[in-house]
């Protein structure tokens, strides 16, 4: 996801508007793998304001598909 979908541009200026984006590197912080339930990468998981979780997206979406997929996960 970094080289390709996080990289580019018109996706990482919605992002950044939008959310507030925290990686985790499994190597680093196996722990918070574990409290956020992944089990397989690359995987974003969205929290709310209250730290419940709203969505989960697996693979690796391309920049519009990743973009589409976060929007209707706040609407919901």
């Amino acid at each position: 996801m970094d080289s390709g979908t996080l990289s580019d541009e018109s996706f990482s200026t919605y992002a950044k508007a939008n959310f507030e984006l925290v990686k985790i590197d499994e190597a680093e912080n196996g722990v918070e793998f574990e409290k956020l339930g992944i089990t397989s990468v690359p995987a974003v998981v969205i929290l709310g304001s209250d730290g419940k979780e709203i969505a989960r997206i697996t693979g690796d979406p391309g920049p519009a598909e990743l973009k589409a997929q976060l929007e209707a996960a706040l609407q919901n």
